[in-house]
């Protein structure tokens, strides 16, 4: 009996504890809940693995012979003709807008998110090898601007998202049943034009949930 009261004492004080701190904010069952699963969440943004080489690129090209590669491709690029050269042409219309150094207007439609997503990707490549269609150099300013417009598009992935929008039937255009697939690959894009920005030297906010930093905006996609 003695050790029923003990329990239910220790019980209610683990209540009290609960109800008097995070949950006036929170809720009880929230910090319920974050009080015991916190020792098992991994840091947010953040996974590693002992021994592990995080630095980039980890996408598109392999770290130790990325120089090479690059040298490589824009070698080819430069050659009139060569299938890299005209494949390089459509990547780099798409990066820069047609020249324009601009960024895709966002309609809300869903053919335009999926648009921004590759715009992103093929900006971030064009960024990384630093040349135009006929492998001339990038001006200093031209790659600020792809930059920036790489950052600028991932900051709004999610917006204005809403719930209907992953409905089978909505009268939003173009959204549906398909648009978890949709957004699969608008991730996997995002996520690539994030790594060759690191790759090309530039960075960004870090700060948790701060409106700044392009993973707030992707992490509710």
């Amino acid at each position: 009996m003695k050790n029923k009261i003990k329990n239910t004492t220790i019980l209610l004080q683990i209540c009290i504890i609960f109800l008097y701190t995070d949950a006036k904010a929170d809720g009880f069952w929230q910090s319920l809940w974050n009080g015991i699963s916190s020792p098992f969440r991994p840091v947010w943004g953040s996974y590693t693995v002992s021994g592990q080489d995080n630095s980039a690129p980890i996408a598109m090209f392999k770290r130790t012979t990325f120089e090479k590669d690059k040298a490589e491709i824009i070698q080819r690029i430069k050659t009139v003709g060569s299938d890299f050269r005209n494949v390089y042409l459509k990547v780099y219309q798409s990066g820069t807008q047609n020249y324009t150094y601009t960024i895709p207007a966002a309609t809300g439609a869903a053919q335009i998110y999926e648009t921004r997503a590759t715009f992103a990707k093929n900006a971030a490549f064009v960024l990384v090898l630093g040349v135009n269609q006929n492998g001339g150099s990038l001006s200093t300013d031209q790659k600020n601007s792809l930059a920036a417009n790489i950052l600028t598009v991932i900051r709004a992935a999610d917006n204005p998202m809403n719930d209907d929008w992953f409905k089978k039937t909505t009268t939003i255009a173009g959204w549906g049943q398909e648009t978890q697939m949709q957004r699969a690959i608008e991730l996997v894009n995002y996520c690539t034009a994030l790594d060759l920005l690191r790759t090309a030297g530039y960075g960004w906010n870090n700060d948790r949930d701060h409106e700044d930093n392009p993973r707030t905006a992707l992490k509710y996609i």
